[in-house]
């Protein structure tokens, strides 16, 4: 059960801007969180996910990073996620 997710990205990172797309083709509201824009976003990054590295989707408290293993991830529990 998906008790958190949040999706962690720079507006410059391409590979932020991959998996922001792939979120636009579908009907799900995960929490986007803007390191470049907030401190306590990139705090929580360092401290959850171990790693000041973005695209990273963060599901109960455990790191996804690298665009194609998050849009998998996405794509695999569409289901279970937050519709819009």
């Amino acid at each position: 059960r998906i008790q958190s997710i949040a999706l962690y990205y720079s507006p410059r990172c391409p590979h932020s801007q991959k998996v922001l797309s792939y979120l636009n083709t579908t009907d799900l509201s995960i929490p986007l969180k803007d390191v470049t824009k907030s401190s306590v976003a990139k705090e929580e990054l360092r401290e959850n996910g171990g790693h000041l590295i973005v695209p990273c989707l963060i599901v109960n408290g455990a790191p996804i990073y690298n665009d194609h293993a998050i849009i998998e991830w996405i794509s695999d529990h569409h289901d279970q996620l937050p519709k819009k």
